[in-house]
């Protein structure tokens, strides 16, 4: 059965380093080997003066890719080109058509998109 996900980019509130990074996300959790270089985190409030509206959902929790070399490590935009090498020899692709299609649309996911990977 083919997987399809999104792998997207947000702000990251490193609390023990206490700085903000832009980490790599997936936008749930991932079956195997893909899970072996991801990691459940906890999303903290990027501003305490931006406040959600009534029915905007908020997302407290999601799925961060980790750097292949360095599981200890998040992976963030400098780290696609190792991400890219661990997908495809792991059989998986980046699926251009979604991507594209989403790109060429006027269709906004809360996350800055990066590409569809299947397998």
């Amino acid at each position: 059965m083919s997987e399809t996900y999104a792998l997207s980019s947000r702000p990251f509130y490193k609390s023990c380093d206490q700085c903000y990074i832009k980490i790599l996300t997936v936008d749930r959790e991932p079956s195997t080997p893909f899970s072996s270089i991801c990691k459940r985190v906890t999303y903290e409030k990027l501003s305490p003066f931006k406040q959600p509206g009534a029915c905007e959902k908020i997302e407290r929790c999601g799925y961060a890719v980790m750097n292949p070399n360095n599981t200890n490590d998040f992976a963030t935009l400098n780290d696609l080109p190792l991400i890219f090498t661990w997908l495809m020899q792991n059989l998986y692709t980046v699926n251009t058509a979604i991507t594209d299609m989403l790109n060429k649309s006027d269709v906004r996911m809360d996350n800055k998109l990066i590409c569809f990977i299947s397998r």
